[in-house]
């Protein structure tokens, strides 16, 4: 029982949260037309710059949940996101 680590008494819910895709990113921020164009094959030229800097702010920021909720109710801002992140 030593190695066992501390664990809260009660009930627990254990949940595994992944990163946002590219498209739940998309979705996530109103970018609906973007996602659109993205599920387009051919992928019209025009829309290369746009979805590459949308695939860009989404390197940036990372996939994660509450990140991306943050960035989203700062107006797409990175304002406030180091803390969350680190």
């Amino acid at each position: 029982m030593s190695k066992v680590g501390s664990f809260p008494v009660g009930r627990v819910l254990q949940l595994a949260v992944h990163p946002m895709d590219f498209e739940e990113f998309l979705m996530a921020t109103g970018e609906d037309q973007a996602l659109n164009y993205l599920n387009t094959i051919p992928l019209p030229k025009f829309t290369y710059p746009k979805l590459l800097s949308l695939f860009h702010e989404y390197a940036r920021i990372g996939g994660m949940p509450e990140v991306v909720k943050t960035y989203i109710q700062n107006g797409n801002s990175h304002v406030g996101l180091q803390d969350i992140l680190f």
